[in-house]
């Protein structure tokens, strides 16, 4: 399997806990979803800051998107990882929804602007990657 093709499938995996989340109130269920959602971001993005943005620095021509994109990564992560600690324990509260709503929009965005954007630059310029 190609690098996209790998990325591609953690962003389905991806995907499909997020709408988990998006339509459960129980918070086993979130709990579970949750864990295994962060689980596979930070696989993702270790892939991402190992193979795919090293190759895309590489060349001249896709270095400048490759800077862009990880430095919004970057962002993104940040707040992440500031979701989990704020719920470290358990994912409910007050503002839970709208936090988790916060980031559920910013990752289907990011998923979004990777497929449309970076990963078909990255098959254009490393066609056997």
């Amino acid at each position: 399997m190609g690098l996209i093709e790998q990325l591609h499938r953690e962003h389905n995996e991806i995907r499909l806990h997020l709408k988990k989340i998006q339509v459960n109130d129980d918070i086993e269920i979130l709990n579970q979803h949750f864990s295994q959602l962060k689980r596979v971001l930070i696989s993702h993005l270790i892939t991402e800051d190992n193979e795919l943005y090293p190759a895309l620095r590489s060349l001249q021509a896709t270095e400048k998107i490759s800077n862009s994109f990880e430095e919004e990564m970057g962002r993104i992560s940040s707040d992440i990882m500031d979701f989990y600690a704020k719920y470290k324990y358990e994912f409910k509260g007050e503002n839970f929804r709208g936090d988790a709503g916060v980031i559920i929009d910013k990752l289907i965005y990011r998923i979004t602007k990777e497929e449309r954007e970076l990963y078909p630059t990255f098959k254009r310029h490393f066609p056997n990657k």
